[in-house]
């Protein structure tokens, strides 16, 4: 459920087309995860974050290829 949900940030962030957006989101990702560790009683998994960071590429790359493929379409018609 975090890589889907860490996808789908990834993919609408990306959609946004702004580098400030991108960076900001992933900069919080990481802000947030350190608050929610600091916070929390429990000792937290770093593979959470890691999943996390690895969702939000993933649908930025994933957004990336989308645009390709359709542009590529789009262009030879």
């Amino acid at each position: 459920m975090l890589l889907l949900t860490a996808t789908c940030i990834g993919f609408t962030t990306g959609a946004l087309r702004s580098m400030f957006s991108i960076a900001f989101v992933a900069a919080m990702i990481l802000v947030i995860f350190a608050v929610a560790a600091f916070v929390s009683p429990a000792p937290v998994s770093f593979w959470n974050l890691a999943i996390a960071i690895a969702g939000y590429n993933l649908g930025i790359i994933g957004l990336m290829g989308a645009i390709f493929v359709t542009e590529g379409r789009s262009q030879t018609a």
